[in-house]
């Protein structure tokens, strides 16, 4: 590999773990390029500016694979190998991070939701064949993830170990719960709250 080609991919695996740690708007060039131990100016020669960075590790966004990934039940089984397989080193962020550290910037969001929806809802969305079930599968995941990374509930264990595949499963599944199902929930008792059967 050339020099050239190394410094481009040294400088964008950086960014990549830079801004989908943090977000775009909580990264600059200079920390990027230090991180890289080269000259900033070389962030222009390669990508021409921060954002054609950014929209390069944008591209490494893996996606849902509609057509290996047929149903309800694959699709969760998918999502809990995200959760317990995932790469969950500090360095290289995962999926869910970038998108939520990214999704909303005011620079970025656009670009980042965009990307987004053709490589992850549009396919929930035809695994489900239901825009409404895939919406709430996809707030699970972001749940999920915001719990495990910010939350620290108790009694919710982010942590590997026995039974936490089990307790993603069992999450992503309610998740596709029937809407009345999802909307009536029920006291000790079989009753809903409002004491309609």
């Amino acid at each position: 590999m050339a020099r050239s080609d190394r410094t481009r991919a040294t400088l964008l695996d950086r960014a990549r773990a830079l801004f989908w740690a943090r977000g775009y708007s909580h990264v600059s060039l200079r920390e990027i390029a230090s991180e890289a131990g080269v000259d900033v100016a070389l962030v222009s020669r390669y990508f021409g500016s921060k954002k054609g960075l950014f929209e390069e590790t944008i591209h490494d966004l893996p996606s849902i694979d509609a057509a290996q990934i047929t149903d309800a039940d694959a699709l969760v089984e998918a999502a809990v190998v995200l959760f317990t397989e995932g790469d969950h080193n500090a360095d290289q962020p995962s999926p869910t991070t970038f998108i939520l550290h990214n999704a909303g910037d005011s620079d970025v969001g656009e670009a980042v939701r965009r990307v987004f929806h053709q490589r992850w809802q549009t396919p929930i969305e035809q695994i489900l064949r239901d825009k409404s079930q895939a919406a709430r599968f996809t707030a699970a995941i972001f749940g999920l993830s915001v719990a495990e990374k910010t939350l620290q509930l108790e009694g919710f264990d982010a942590k590997s170990g026995e039974g936490r595949a089990q307790r993603i499963r069992a999450f992503l599944k309610a998740s596709l719960a029937p809407t009345d199902q999802a909307e009536s929930p029920r006291t000790s008792d079989g009753t809903s709250p409002a004491g309609k059967p």
